[in-house]
């Protein structure tokens, strides 16, 4: 179909649009060949209203209906009369119903980038809009039906989540989770996937959920990582017409099997605000076309299907895939960045991840690095906030559903989304990450955490100052590698620090690898810990920590494994050299955002806070704790730029806001 065909509703530039519907209209008769075909059957059906004029939308095959639908949402209101057209020549059908009655719908309307502030979305009635929420891959045994998770997610704040299009549960009309039902590399698509997805769309339209439409996922063409291409259907070994997974991105069929089902899902559940963004792609870093130097052609299949849903879609809705920055060029094509971590330091990886100034960024998967591990609500609650407070587009998302359902993690989205609302945040977009001063009555010790996962080390030698979090760490991947790996890790890890007294620092490990590896520790150039981890039949955790003594004075420690391949650091400690607290902050000249947190062991009764950046005036302090639900306020007045303000601290951990009042 020509693109032109359809109207364009609007432009970043024009008032933005009342829409009306929607409305769909079936149209029971049957064309010969492929239904799913549009090359065979380009099928659209023609609104025409009292005046003649014409709106376009691409119709769909309803085999429960045995006929063709369209739905129309518009952006006018009033009588249309449908027509169905095969290949740009009408058919003699009759519609039910036989016109369609456009009436005012609800809702903010579909989420924009917003043209004014790059890095943030509104809606169409230009009210911000800030993802708040976690993913919803797939059907989980044991766990609640998916459509009843999202309308419990609704109830508790959540308004974002991201749901993959995936074999398993029933969801990729390609691959069908019952045998029998296509036959061998069939061209047909699988009813049955869009049942579900009805279900779906449905579930999150009542719930005003918005959720990322995952319509591939990196294990369907990988034989690598998470590999699902050795029972694919496309797979020349099965019957398919793919003789291996890299050629997904470059074969014609494999891409027009691809518009395929973007067209359909286009078609069929378009007109739903609630589809926040076709996501092209979950994690395509992984895919067998990478490790095969076949980049370029990953790259290009985004920018050809980008481009094809642009060129269909009425409602220009988002359009986004997810993978690392490493590799060049991928996200040229799409509307937002969606990084994923998996980190030893949560609030760290998400606090200082570079954010670009072209297009809004936030983490569309999060998690600690060890996915099983019980008791993730500080977890959850780290990526929430460290998205929010760092100025990204919204909060990050965590991954593991199961795990909020089983601990019942919903209060901390319904604490997240009750304290944007009342704190301004959202009305805030000038807003930027600030570092505030912060002094405690006592010292704790300084606890960090590397913030990258598999990736290579760029920066090794760090200063650790009292108090602060070593700069640079964002960037320090959680493995350290071995000579198996010694590109990607080519020199020792060092800290450099004055100790204002004696003290121990503590190195904890998580995993060693199944190839073994030797950890050795110095301190100012005398060795003082040497570790081997033998080979074993697999990676095994690691329990001991690893401990040195220090003198006070100039200190420098240096790490490095030695053979076999990598371990994974969960922390590092020095005794003495923290505060009871930490702080991480957001704000602009009359308004200011910041979480206290206590450290680790300490129970601080409160916290001076300095440099706040805010100008002189009365200022109402609201502090909201994350811990409880209880909120305290007060007001206070500030008369220059370097006032300070003792905050108290009833719990510890606590989101304490600044807002000028009159």
């Amino acid at each position: 179909m020509n693109a032109l065909a359809f109207l364009v509703l609007f432009t970043s530039s024009e008032a933005a649009p009342k829409w009306y519907g929607p409305e769909t209209v079936t149209f029971r008769t049957i064309s010969a060949g492929n239904p799913y075909d549009f090359e065979k059957n380009d099928m659209v059906v023609r609104f025409v209203d009292g005046k003649g004029n014409q709106i376009n939308r691409i119709a769909y095959y309803d085999e429960d209906e045995a006929g063709w639908k369209a739905t129309l949402l518009a952006d006018t209101p009033g009588k249309f009369r449908p027509i169905l057209v095969r290949n740009g020549v009408e058919v003699d059908a009759k519609p039910e119903p036989e016109f369609v009655n456009l009436k005012p719908s609800k809702g903010k309307g579909f989420v924009r980038r917003d043209p004014a502030l790059k890095h943030r979305f509104r809606f169409d009635d230009e009210t911000p809009y800030m993802p708040l929420g976690f993913n919803l891959g797939w059907q989980s045994p044991d766990m609640p039906d998916l459509p009843d998770m999202i309308r419990k997610m609704g109830k508790h704040g959540v308004n974002w989540s991201r749901i993959w299009a995936c074999n398993w549960d029933g969801k990729n009309p390609w691959w069908p989770n019952k045998d029998g039902v296509l036959e061998p590399n069939s061209e047909r698509m699988w009813f049955g996937a869009f049942r579900r997805w009805d279900q779906i769309v449905k579930a999150a339209e009542d719930a005003n959920v918005n959720f990322q439409f995952v319509m591939f996922n990196h294990g369907s063409f990988s034989t690598k990582v998470n590999p699902n291409w050795q029972d694919h259907p496309w797979n020349a070994k099965n019957g398919g017409f793919l003789k291996n997974a890299a050629d997904f991105f470059t074969d014609p069929e494999a891409k027009k099997r691809a518009k395929m089902w973007l067209r359909y899902a286009v078609a069929r559940y378009g007109h739903s605000p609630n589809v926040l963004a076709w996501e092209l792609f979950n994690e395509v870093e992984w895919v067998d076309a990478r490790y095969s130097d076949r980049w370029k052609d990953v790259v290009a299949w985004h920018k050809e299907m980008a481009e094809y849903v642009r060129s269909i879609d009425p409602y220009h809705h988002l359009i986004t895939t997810s993978s690392t920055f490493e590799l060049p060029n991928l996200y040229d094509a799409v509307d937002y960045y969606q990084p994923h971590t998996y980190p030893a330091d949560i609030r760290t990886a998400i606090s200082y991840q570079e954010q670009p100034a072209d297009k809004p960024l936030f983490f569309g998967e999060f998690g600690p690095n060890q996915l099983e591990m019980k008791g993730q609500r500080w977890a959850v609650r780290d990526g929430i906030w460290a998205g929010l407070l760092s100025g990204q587009a919204g909060g990050g998302c965590f991954w593991t559903w199961e795990v909020v359902e089983r601990e019942n993690l919903y209060t901390e989205y319904e604490k997240a989304s009750r304290i944007l609302e009342a704190s301004g945040l959202k009305s805030h977009p000038a807003a930027r990450p600030i570092r505030v001063k912060l002094a405690t009555a006592g010292l704790a010790d300084l606890k960090f955490a590397p913030g990258a996962g598999w990736t290579s080390a760029t920066k090794t030698t760090f200063e650790v100052n009292p108090g602060e979090i070593p700069e640079g760490l964002g960037s320090l991947p959680s493995f350290l590698q071995g000579p198996n790996h010694r590109e990607m890790f080519p020199k020792p890890l060092v800290f450099k620090f004055e100790a204002p007294k004696a003290g121990k620092f503590t190195l904890a490990l998580a995993q060693a690898a199944k190839a073994g590896a030797r950890v050795k520790i110095t301190l100012n150039g005398k060795e003082k810990i040497d570790q081997r981890f033998e080979p074993a039949e697999k990676d095994r955790p690691i329990r001991e920590p690893l401990v040195i003594d220090y003198a006070a004075g100039h200190n420098e420690i240096s790490i490095e494994n030695t053979e076999g391949d990598w371990v994974t650091i969960r922390s590092f400690s020095l005794t003495g050299l923290g505060l009871q607290a930490s702080a991480q902050a957001i704000g602009q000249v009359d308004w200011l955002m910041v979480r206290l947190t206590a450290a680790e062991g300490a129970s601080p009764e409160s916290v001076t806070l300095s440099s706040l950046g805010l100008a002189p005036g009365k200022y109402e302090v609201a502090t909201y704790s994350l811990e409880d639900d209880s909120v305290q306020s007060k007001t206070v007045q500030f008369s220059g730029i370097e006032a300070k303000e003792i905050v108290a601290m009833p719990t510890k951990d606590q989101i304490v806001v600044f807002r000028s009042v009159k």
